[in-house]
């Protein structure tokens, strides 16, 4: 496999080991070997920190089917949620390399907005590029313009949905968010973000950044040519972007429906594994995952 000589850090028998682990771990599914790759890139290389992030992940996604289940981008719902909140992938990776997603409000009427929708196909988007560009992709970045946000989007956000949203990104997500930035927001974006700080850990909090009165302040942290000409970059416009963000995630439908068969089956996990480190940490976070 090419990916060993591409990557000093990666050792074969890490990955073996991983594999040893993995075919003893029961309630586990059977995952490919590029994507423990990728769990194993997002930990840094370290292997019970690789094996936490995948029982976290498979574990969280199987408990909390209203955002892991029905993932096929073709239904009506998930593409009216992608015209809603609208998503672009940048053609173009910032200084250091990290992917660049940009995602927009794009409709004022908020009866229209699901959140539960929209955190749905965010994070599927987010895992399919990573995929795509994997498996030693550097990081994530994403960019959310609250420009028509409403006290009507806000109220009908989910704090369930959104804590364990969060929780996953900082738990079970196979890469390395590096940064999160809030454009044009509102005030009440930020109250809803300081409502999840107790069930979110600090050092993701700190990678949330709300920008105000222009985009000055975004251009320190992204390259501002690689952004849409809407924001003064020079990558296109917004809408084509998104069109074309679009159709990859069309293109890729059965890999979705693939992701969406591995769970964990809980009636195979061992005493030991219930005890496990892993699922205290999941508990923990959402109180014995009570939090509705």
């Amino acid at each position: 496999m090419k990916a060993y000589q591409s990557n000093a850090k990666l050792k074969e028998e890490d990955v073996e080991n991983l594999k040893e682990w993995l075919i003893k771990q029961y309630h586990l599914p059977a995952i490919s070997e590029k994507k423990m790759i990728m769990f194993l890139h997002a930990c840094d290389y370290m292997m019970e920190a690789t094996k936490r992030t995948i029982d976290s992940h498979y574990t969280i996604k199987t408990q909390f089917p209203e955002l892991w289940s029905d993932m096929d981008p073709m239904l009506p719902e998930l593409q009216r949620a992608m015209q809603v909140m609208q998503c672009a992938q940048m053609p173009s990776r910032d200084a250091r390399g990290h992917l660049v997603l940009v995602m927009r409000l794009s409709d004022a009427d908020a009866s229209r907005y699901s959140h539960v929708e929209v955190a749905k196909t965010q994070v599927m988007l987010m895992e399919l590029v990573l995929w795509l560009h994997g498996p030693f992709c550097p990081g994530l970045v994403v960019v959310v313009d609250e420009k028509l946000s409403t006290f009507g989007h806000a109220a009908r956000t989910s704090m369930s949905a959104l804590r364990k949203h969060f929780t996953f990104l900082k738990e079970g997500f196979p890469g390395k968010i590096v940064g999160f930035h809030v454009i044009n927001c509102v005030s009440i974006a930020e109250k809803v973000v300081s409502l999840i700080k107790p069930f979110v850990k600090i050092d993701l909090l700190d990678k949330l950044k709300f920008h105000r009165g222009g985009l000055d302040s975004l251009y320190k942290y992204i390259p501002q040519e690689i952004l849409p000409f809407e924001y003064g970059g020079n990558a296109g416009s917004f809408e084509d972007l998104h069109k074309k963000t679009m159709e990859v995630m069309m293109q890729h439908r059965d890999w979705f429906l693939e992701e969406e068969k591995l769970r964990v089956d809980e009636s195979k996990r061992t005493s030991m594994d219930k005890n496990s480190k892993t699922k205290s940490v999941i508990s923990g976070s959402f109180k014995k995952l009570d939090i509705d």
